[in-house]
C-alpha cells in the first residue's frame, strides 16, 4: 500500500471518528432541549386553574401543551436522523476496518480501533433503544461519551496520535 492511500486511509478514519463525535454533541444539545420541553409541560400541567389567564382563556394550557408536544416529536425526529447519521458512520468506519489494510502501528493500535468501534456501536444502540422505546422516562440521559474522562476521547486521541506516526 502506497503512502498516499495510507494518509487517506487514516484521513478516513479520522474524519468519521470526529464526525461522530460531533453527532454525539448535536444528539446531546437534542436530548437536552427534549428534557427542557417535558419539563415546561409538566409544569403547566401543575399551574393552578385560578390564575386570571385561566379565567379569560380556558384553553391556553391545552394550547401550549400541544404546541410544546409538537416541538417534542420535532426534536426526537432531529434525535433520530442523527442517530441514523451515526449508523452510517459506523458502517462506514467498520467498512474502512475490514476492506482496507490498516497498519499495526502499535501493539495497542487494533485493539484500540476495535473497542473504539464497539464504544460507537453501543452509543448507536443506547439512542435507538431510547428512540425505540414506548414509555420513555424523563429526563432523559446521555451516553457518556464526549467528556474529556471518557473512555472514547482517551481512545480518541490515542488513536489520532498513533495515525500520526505513518
Amino acid at each position: 500500500m502506497n503512502n498516499k492511500t495510507k494518509d487517506g486511509i487514516n484521513q478516513n478514519l479520522l474524519n468519521i471518528l470526529k464526525e461522530f463525535l460531533d453527532k454525539n454533541k448535536t444528539i446531546i444539545e437534542i436530548i437536552s432541549v427534549i428534557n427542557n420541553f417535558h419539563e415546561q409541560i409538566v409544569c403547566i400541567k401543575k399551574s393552578p386553574n385560578i390564575m386570571f389567564t385561566c379565567d379569560k382563556y380556558p384553553e391556553w394550557k391545552d394550547n401550549i401543551i400541544s404546541k410544546l408536544e409538537f416541538m417534542l416529536t420535532e426534536n426526537f425526529d432531529d434525535l433520530r436522523e442523527n442517530n441514523n447519521e451515526c449508523l452510517f458512520l459506523i458502517k462506514s468506519f467498520v467498512e474502512i476496518i475490514e476492506n482496507k489494510n490498516i497498519p499495526t502501528i502499535s501493539t495497542s493500535f487494533l485493539d484500540d480501533i476495535t473497542e473504539i468501534g464497539c464504544i460507537m456501536n453501543e452509543c448507536y444502540l443506547y439512542y435507538n433503544n431510547l428512540l425505540n422505546n414506548i414509555s420513555i422516562e424523563y429526563p432523559l440521559n446521555t451516553f457518556p461519551i464526549i467528556e474529556e474522562t471518557s473512555t472514547f476521547r482517551k481512545l480518541y486521541e490515542r488513536i489520532s496520535s498513533d495515525l500520526k506516526l505513518l
